[in-house]
Order: structure tokens, then sequence, then C-alpha cells
């Protein structure tokens, strides 16, 4: 098993218990095409923007539109959700985000995401430029690595099952 992929930690009940291979988990988080992004205002009021992702070197890593979230929901490093559901099964990364400023890495993950969506993104001033959809909205983008933690309460796919990182 290679580095930072999901594992089976536990499997709820259900009426016909089973496992969901941990690939069936890792190919739709990184396929999925929009990614909703959950955060804490300051004053306590929940904050959910439509991101694009990927996930990468363990991490899931998201370019958020500077237009479409409050830059003081997500400072230098918070605790955040994240969900979508590609392919009727879904999922949900709990973890903490922190912005990715490094032009080296940066550059590597805008090819990444140029891929994915189908977008030319430059890197300038520590964020992605270029491209935008119209659900995520326009750029520039701020860079978000989503380390992983402990798995959600409820589990992350429709067995129940949850995954360690």
């Amino acid at each position: 098993m290679a580095e930072n992929e999901p594992v089976a930690e536990q499997s709820s009940p259900a009426d016909e218990p089973s496992t969901t291979p941990r690939a069936s988990a890792r190919s739709p988080m990184n396929d999925a095409g929009t990614y909703w992004l959950s955060t804490l205002r300051p004053n306590g009021r929940p904050n959910i923007v439509p991101v694009l992702g990927v996930w990468l070197d363990g991490a899931l890593h998201l370019a958020v539109s500077q237009a479409m979230h409050d830059p003081e929901t997500l400072p230098a490093a918070t605790d955040c959700v994240v969900t979508t559901d590609p392919r009727g099964l879904e999922l949900v990364v709990r973890g903490r985000a922190a912005r990715v400023l490094d032009d080296g890495k940066l550059g590597r993950l805008s090819g990444v995401f140029s891929s994915k969506y189908g977008i030319a993104l430059t890197v300038q001033g520590g964020a992605f430029h270029g491209g935008g959809t119209r659900a995520t909205g326009p750029s520039p983008y701020d860079v978000y690595e989503v380390t992983p933690a402990a798995p959600p309460a409820g589990g992350g796919s429709p067995s129940g099952t949850r995954w360690s990182f």
C-alpha cells in the first residue's frame, strides 16, 4: 500500500454490512468536478463554497476563488470539511487547510489542475490566475492543502466505511 492512501478503518452497521474498498474512495475523490468547502466565519456562522480540487501527495488540494470566499474564513491554517459525491459515492474529508504559497509547488499543482479541469492556469503572487468555472467562480484562486484528520462520524460512503489517510 502506498503512503497516504485511504485505509478502511471501520464500517458502521447496515442492513448488509460491507466495506467499501479504499480504491473506491481515492479515485472518485480525485475525479470529482466540484467540491464543497465548509468553514466557520469568525462570528461562528458557517461558510460553504464550491471549489476545484485534486488529490496529490496524500492531501486534497483546493483552488478557491478569491471572489467566492470570505478571506477571514481561511486564515493561515484552519479546520474545515470538504465534501463531494462523484458517481454516487458520498465522500467527506475533515482536516486542516493551509494555504500553499511555495511557487514551485503551486507550479506543479497548476499543471495538475489545468489538466483535470481543461483550463489554463498560471501562478502569480501566490495564486492561480486564468481559467475559472461558472460554479466555482473566476480567478484568482488561492490554493489550500487539506491534510486529512480523523474520519468524521457517520462514515464517508454508502456502506458507512471510514478511512484513515
